[in-house]
């Protein structure tokens, strides 16, 4: 190796071998290379329900449901909510509308009497420009169950009683 006003010369050789020492020590500190920190998360949110499933009888409306949207990483927009799935003969009160973070709304379902009994999937979709999160409310239709005649029983409780001779 030569030097020259403070300028360091080496020969070919001698570069070729620091550079692959340099190249051996790297491979050898961790696996082969530096893996580049993750990109933290942007702005984003979530929608959840309480309670996750709503019940009523023909002819009925629902408990309330609450929908909420939670901010997550700084999100401060506006999410548009809409239901989907309502099967025939059921009204969502509201049918969609809009929450800002943090905030909630309380939904009922109207099952008409001509409504079909079952289980259904109902999907709660939240858009804020590219983001959507969806999640879902288990519907229960009940059917209608006669009562005995109320009057007849009333009746009945009002006679005398009828003692029998022995």
């Amino acid at each position: 190796m030569q030097v020259y006003a403070g300028v360091c010369k080496m020969s070919r050789t001698i570069r070729l071998a620091c550079t692959l020492s340099a190249l051996t020590l790297l491979a050898g500190c961790g696996g082969g290379g530096v893996t580049p920190p993750s990109p933290l998360p942007g702005p984003d949110f979530s929608v959840t329900v309480s309670p996750v499933s709503a019940s009523a009888v023909l002819g009925n409306p629902t408990s309330a449901v609450m929908i909420s949207v939670v901010p997550e990483h700084g999100f401060n927009a506006s999410v548009d909510m809409s239901l989907q799935g309502l099967p025939q003969g059921v009204d969502a009160a509201p049918p969609s509308f809009s929450l800002t973070p943090g905030a909630s709304q309380s939904i009922t379902f109207s099952v008409s009497p001509s409504a079909a009994v079952g289980v259904f999937p109902i999907t709660v979709l939240g858009s804020s420009g590219s983001l959507s999160h969806r999640t879902s409310i288990t519907l229960n239709t009940e059917p209608v169950v006669p009562f005995p005649e109320v009057s007849a029983m009333i009746n009945a409780s009002r006679s005398p009683p009828r003692f029998r001779k022995s």
